[in-house]
């Protein structure tokens, strides 16, 4: 990892409209025979009491549309979406969502797909998924941090030909526009909290007190701020089907609180965490058994022996 200063990414002024619709969360889920489809939407607006309509399309056709009423600035949708088209990376099938209120309209998409730990396995839609992924960093040579669009979309198309099928985001969130690439071209995406303190435990003897974040609660808000920014701006990204707590920063309470606001706020997806290895006082801390970097020998011998009750990322 390059250790680089400066600002390298978009800094946006956005002047909202007098009506505007301050935030959209569109949720794809399927029933239990992964066939139907559940669309689950939560809208913000800046005026408490508002009236709105939106529509579900692909392929420029409308699948499903409605109205909607805000009360105190919120609202909620609920409709079953018959026989939708799923997302994987191998069929990367999205839907466009419209929402109106006023003279504003925003538009995310949404893909239909299901997370889910069955018989100890990982799958998506039901089916056993064998994650054979790459890590990620913002990185240009001669640009430094600042990566263009073009080059996250070689970055991509890279993968894609060379049969990889997932990334992950190390070790903090990527560029927007990444993300809308996997939705696009077909990657799993672990998306990982901007949280590295590999440097504060070097002494394994002392880790458990000198570990940051901890158990320290001076940290927890800064801990969980990073989450919250990081699932507030991604949420909406079908690509991503786990939310990771960080980096190698050892174990603690800071960050099983984490995993638990990742739960509480978002139940469609899992939660990774390394460092359980290390310190597994909070083993919920992780609903994935993960290690860097050990032998496939170690893997089976030890990990795969020790905890079978997870699924295995390497």
């Amino acid at each position: 990892m390059w250790w680089m200063s400066g600002i390298f990414r978009d800094v946006e002024l956005i002047n909202e409209p007098k009506d505007a619709i301050l935030d959209v969360q569109a949720e794809g889920d399927l029933d239990a025979d992964y066939i139907n489809g559940i669309l689950k939407v939560r809208i913000r607006t800046k005026t408490d009491a508002c009236t709105g309509t939106w529509r579900l399309c692909r392929d420029g056709k409308t699948t499903a549309d409605g109205s909607f009423e805000t009360k105190n600035g919120a609202a909620f949708i609920e409709r079953e979406i018959l026989s939708v088209e799923t997302w994987t990376a191998e069929t990367p099938r999205l839907y466009e969502l419209y929402v109106s209120a006023g003279e504003h309209e925003v538009c995310v998409r949404a893909g239909f797909r299901k997370v889910e730990i069955i018989d100890h396995n990982f799958c998506v839609n039901g089916k056993v998924l064998l994650i054979n992924g790459v890590n990620h960093h913002d990185y240009n040579p001669k640009e430094g941090r600042t990566v263009t669009r073009e080059q996250m979309e070689d970055d991509v198309i890279l993968m894609k030909q060379h049969n990889i099928n997932a990334v992950r985001c190390s070790h903090y969130p990527a560029n927007g526009y990444f993300y809308d690439l996997c939705d696009e071209y077909g990657l799993y995406v672990i998306d990982e909290a901007n949280l590295e303190t590999h440097s504060t435990w070097q002494n394994w003897e002392k880790a458990v007190e000198e570990a940051l974040p901890g158990d320290r609660k001076e940290w927890l808000s800064a801990v969980l701020d990073r989450a919250k920014s990081m699932l507030m701006r991604d949420r909406n990204h079908s690509s991503v089907l786990l939310w990771s707590c960080g980096n190698e920063s050892y174990g603690g309470k800071d960050i099983f609180k984490m995993a638990e606001y990742f739960r509480a706020a978002d139940p469609t997806r899992l939660v990774h965490y390394e460092g359980i290895v290390h310190d597994r006082r909070y083993e919920s801390t992780s609903d994935i058994e993960s290690w860097m970097y050990p032998s496939a020998k170690y893997i089976e011998e030890h990990i795969l022996k020790e905890h079978p009750d997870k699924p295995m990322i390497c």
